[in-house]
């Protein structure tokens, strides 16, 4: 019995041994020159520096184990920061340390499935169909929410199988930081949860989302508000050329109004000119129902590699603003005290040049 007891346990250590593991360290800084005209109070022109322009900048820690049998134990923890300054970002990350994802989980046949903070379905699936790949002046410029990311979550993603995958998330309190985490008898404080389901065959992709938050204070949830969108899109590829349609419905209840209610549709081309340059064009629209407010984003981009790590690039992008709408060229992305709108109903241009490297 010693010997066979000897032998298992021998076993054991050689499997635990021959695991395999491994740690990354990772990261991206992306920097450029911004040029916005009727920007902030003063309806005055400002040229600066700003990063995230493409992606934003950021440093991290990725790791797997072999568990055995496919699976694998899996972690993430990354970090954004301000390439101008060298500060920690703070835009949509309130001051976390690894604001950007801090994740541990299991991967296999099965699919993977992460917990701790990271992003919602919404951007990991509409990231793909977004012509410029939410870049400063993408998607998001219209709608936050696409950038969107939550404490506590528990998220799983499913193999692909026959080209169709889908995917989900929930949060017990998607703030934590602001104290608003889930509060004892209003579980309903802070949650939100999402699915999505994706079909890719070919050179064709279609997705479909649905997202749900409740607000983070216990006075608006109380109240009945909650923000609920439901977006699809799609994509087709032809030789090097590919192109975008999406459309997202937004229908915010706000306790005592009518709520909001609004309607994102976009559409783009993206031309792989040759393996070093790509340009990409896309229009954005957002009709507010029911108000004048109703912004138009017309965005052209063109990014050249100077290696597999390097790249350089340009962005111009025009905001046409109806009469009770003031929607920077950026306000979205950069947030805070870096939004610089223009004053309702006027329009603004925004120009950017940078340089973006990955380790």
């Amino acid at each position: 019995m010693k010997r066979m007891a000897l032998a298992i346990s021998m076993t054991m250590l050689t499997s635990l041994a021959n695991a395999q593991s491994s740690v990354q360290l990772y990261g991206l800084i992306d920097v450029g020159i911004e040029y916005l005209n009727h920007a902030g109070a003063d309806n005055g022109n400002v040229t600066r520096m700003i990063g995230g322009n493409m992606a934003g900048s950021r440093w991290g820690l990725r790791g797997s184990e072999d568990l055995g049998g496919g699976t694998s134990a899996i972690f993430t923890l990354e970090a954004g920061f301000r390439p101008g300054t060298g500060a920690s970002e703070i835009g949509g990350q309130s001051g976390r340390l690894f604001g950007r994802v801090a994740t541990i989980g299991l991967q296999g046949g099965f699919g993977t499935l992460t917990v701790g903070r990271q992003s919602i379905v919404l951007n990991d699936v509409m990231f793909y169909y977004d012509p410029m790949a939410f870049s400063l002046y993408g998607l998001a410029t219209l709608d936050g929410k696409f950038f969107g990311r939550v404490d506590n979550s528990i998220k799983y993603q499913s193999p692909i199988l026959h080209g169709f995958s889908t995917s989900a998330y929930y949060t017990f309190g998607s703030d934590t930081v602001n104290g608003q985490g889930q509060i004892p008898g209003d579980a309903k404080v802070g949650r939100a949860f999402g699915l999505s389901a994706q079909y890719i065959v070919g050179p064709l992709s279609l997705a479909a989302v649905y997202d749900q938050a409740y607000p983070t204070t216990i006075a608006l949830t109380n109240a009945g508000n909650v923000d609920k969108r439901l977006v699809v899109a799609g994509s087709y590829t032809i030789g090097g050329v590919k192109g975008f349609i999406g459309y997202r419905r937004l229908n915010s209840t706000v306790a005592g109004t009518d709520g909001v209610l609004a309607n994102l549709i976009w559409t783009g081309l993206a031309y792989q000119v040759n393996p070093f340059l790509r340009l990409a064009g896309a229009v954005y629209d957002n009709e507010v129902v029911g108000t004048s407010a109703h912004p138009t984003s017309f965005v052209l981009n063109a990014d050249y590699l100077l290696s597999k790590r390097t790249d350089v690039y340009a962005s111009v992008s025009f905001v046409k603003n109806r009469s009770s709408g003031g929607v920077s060229s950026d306000a979205a992305v950069t947030g805070g005290a870096d939004a610089l709108p223009p004053a309702p109903g006027t329009n603004q241009t925004g120009a950017v040049i940078g340089i973006r490297h990955r380790f």
